[in-house]
């Protein structure tokens, strides 16, 4: 938007003082709709006569001559500046169609209505050349060609009187002015003189022009490196909050978040906390064992997200099979653990949820033994940077990353004293949702 402010500052003459001894715009004009120079503008780059869409042309311009009276400018402009026809500027006719199959091997790059789209060994221009964009999804986007290259049907060559215009202004003209906006949704895009040749330009004289190509060149590099610098910050912005609270977590694991006596603290691993009563996995339980409204409430996987229960639904299975099954029941207050590694393993404490609850096999489930472990904060552990590491590295699979519950269940983690573990719980539910509020 900034660099569409600029350019808009550019053409209607606000972007660099005027200049009397310059001349005008209107003096400029009428050099341009010499004879001599309608020729020069008109000229073949490769070669030829001049086109006979012309006189065409011309009828054009003389069908929407009375049209700024009936219709106004488009905005003011400096005295010294002329408004005129773009089809009084420039000529356009199409290059010529060559397939992917018909170029030859070499270095003379082919332009489609998108820039380059293949090498040739054959030139169709010799000169640095502006191409707009004839048809389709980009029709009306300008290129410069190199000095040689090959111009498709897809795409407009591009002449005008190089005497009185500037080369880079007019590119910066065209692109600002969008010619291929106005085009039917519902049709298939395209750019044709009939449709360009009409429109409004704004005309400076040929002093100014350079002058406002030299103000641009030197404001547009900065308006990216600005865009660049903001496009950082945004993201640095949307990635803090959850920064923040990775950070957090892991100050807590390292004993930093609240006083603690970290001599006390236990290296250990689930398998030294727990047993197969207080520790295990889900029930096995196959697609075609479930029903759509069974007694026993089947835990997703997907309902396991990052610290936090995410409701996505229940599977159901009956009473009879899941006694069938030996399944083990869990509760509310259960630790879940997502054996199945996305870019993470996810672990959650299970909601209060009524009725009877199961899961599946993937998820590891640990009960709360209040007189060994704070369950939250066996939660966080969990989810803290160097044992989310240490699971990646366990993980074993080609299409997705699985840790096996052998695996799990002796990867060490630090644990505090249980009175430490609930100052430091305390202390992060208290933080993590001002994070949250940071989004």
């Amino acid at each position: 938007q900034l660099k569409n402010s600029i350019l808009q500052l550019a053409v209607e003459g606000k972007l660099v003082p005027q200049i009397a001894s310059e001349g005008t715009g209107a003096e400029l004009l009428e050099k341009i709709r010499t004879p001599q120079s309608q020729q020069v503008a008109t000229a073949p780059l490769t070669g030829g006569k001049k086109s006979a869409k012309s006189k065409q042309k011309t009828s054009q311009l003389g069908e929407v001559a009375n049209e700024v009276s009936r219709r106004g400018f488009p905005f003011a402009i400096p005295k010294t500046w002329a408004w005129c026809r773009l089809g009084e500027v420039i000529q356009i006719k199409s290059g010529e169609n060559i397939t992917s199959t018909q170029m030859q091997k070499g270095v003379i790059p082919v332009y489609g209505g998108n820039g380059i789209t293949g090498y040739h060994n054959k030139a169709l221009v010799h000169e640095e050349t502006i191409v707009i964009g004839r048809v389709g999804f980009y029709c009306g986007s300008v290129h410069i060609t190199e000095k040689e290259a090959w111009v498709t049907d897809n795409a407009f060559i591009t002449t005008y009187p190089k005497y009185f215009i500037d080369r880079n202004f007019l590119v910066y003209l065209l692109r600002h002015i969008k010619l291929g906006r106005d085009n039917n949704a519902t049709a298939q895009p395209v750019v044709s003189g009939k449709k360009i040749y009409p429109i409004l330009i704004p005309l400076p004289p040929l002093a100014e022009q350079k002058r406002i190509v030299a103000k641009l060149e030197e404001l547009l590099p900065l308006v990216d490196e600005y865009a660049e610098a903001y496009n950082k910050l945004q993201t640095l912005n949307s990635k803090f909050p959850d920064d923040l609270k990775k950070s957090l977590l892991q100050y807590a694991m390292e004993g930093k978040l609240v006083p603690c006596d970290t001599s006390k603290w236990k290296d250990v691993c689930l398998k030294e906390l727990t047993s197969s009563l207080t520790l295990n996995d889900g029930d096995w339980v196959l697609s075609s064992d479930m029903v759509s409204d069974g007694e026993v409430k089947l835990i997703q996987l997907g309902s396991i997200g990052n610290c936090e229960y995410l409701d996505k639904g229940f599977k159901y299975i009956t009473k009879q099979h899941f006694k069938e099954l030996n399944g083990t029941q869990i509760y509310p207050g259960y630790l879940l653990i997502n054996r199945l590694i996305a870019n993470r393993m996810f672990v959650c404490i299970l909601p209060n949820i009524s009725g009877v609850l199961a899961t599946a096999v993937d998820v590891c489930w640990v009960a709360p033994q209040e007189n060994k472990y704070d369950i939250t904060y066996l939660m966080y552990a969990l989810n803290s940077k160097d044992f989310q590491e240490r699971v990646k590295k366990l993980g074993k699979g080609t299409t997705r990353l699985r840790i096996s519950k052998g695996n799990l269940i002796n990867i060490k983690f630090l644990l505090p004293p249980l009175a430490e573990q609930k100052r430091i719980v305390a202390k992060l539910e208290e933080l993590l949702p001002l994070c949250e509020e940071l989004k």
